[in-house]
């Protein structure tokens, strides 16, 4: 299921959140969890994280929330740990 007909270029970040866990839960990722953490950060408002079985579907994990979010009209602030493929974090500022 594509982000089509999402609008995120506006969203809230738990609308945002919403759409990467459905993006994660496509490719199937294991042990997905969201924590709303925004009253207890003044860094994000949610925070995710998700288990790939391997190097390759963690690389997939990130690339598929990237997609589906730029999709939605939604761009990552930012993608670290890429060369590694052991751990990626994808930003989202809120998310």
């Amino acid at each position: 299921m594509e982000n089509k007909s999402i609008d995120l270029k506006n969203a809230s970040s738990y609308d945002v959140a919403c759409a990467a866990v459905k993006a994660l839960m496509k490719m199937k990722g294991s042990s997905i969890k969201l924590f709303c953490v925004k009253d207890t950060s003044s860094v994000t408002d949610y925070y995710i994280t998700v288990t790939g079985r391997s190097k390759t579907q963690v690389s997939s994990l990130a690339e598929e929330v990237v997609y589906q979010l730029e999709l939605a009209g939604r761009e990552a602030a930012r993608v670290e740990g890429k060369r590694g493929d052991t751990w990626i974090l994808v930003d989202y500022i809120d998310v």
